[in-house]
């Protein structure tokens, strides 16, 4: 599975009895940092978490935000024409050349290659929920 290759992961299996494949998800933020060596990935489950934390009860939570940083960028890509909301596909896999490789298709492509990914952070938030 896509976090089994990477770093900081054991929280998100606690989180769900089978943690969802990345299709058709929404890419809420993508940011190229620390002079393109670093990119970060911001984006919604399709699926909110089987066993959610007792603070994401109390709050009425409904949708799942995994945060990954990849480090040692080797390549990036990114096309877009959409001004959209950026609902994508997200496959992660390890390529020929023991790179992490991200492959982002839908309407928003991009395909990069790092050495290293983490799971920077999980988190819960309600998404158009009445107020």
């Amino acid at each position: 599975m896509w976090y089994d290759l990477l770093d900081n992961n054991i929280y998100i299996t606690k989180l769900y009895n089978k943690v969802p494949n990345l299709v058709d998800i929404k890419i809420n933020e993508m940011n190229i940092l620390e002079e393109g060596d670093k990119v970060r990935i911001v984006f919604d489950l399709s699926s909110y978490a089987d066993n959610p934390p007792k603070k994401w009860i109390q709050s009425e939570y409904n949708t799942t935000v995994v945060e990954i940083d990849l480090f040692e960028i080797q390549e990036i890509n990114m096309f877009s024409m959409s001004k959209n909301i950026y609902k994508s596909d997200i496959n992660i896999w390890r390529d020929n050349d023991n790179y992490i490789s991200v492959d982002i298709k839908g309407r928003f492509n991009v395909s990069i290659k790092a050495i290293v990914g983490m799971i920077q952070s999980i988190s819960g938030y309600c998404n158009q929920c009445k107020l």
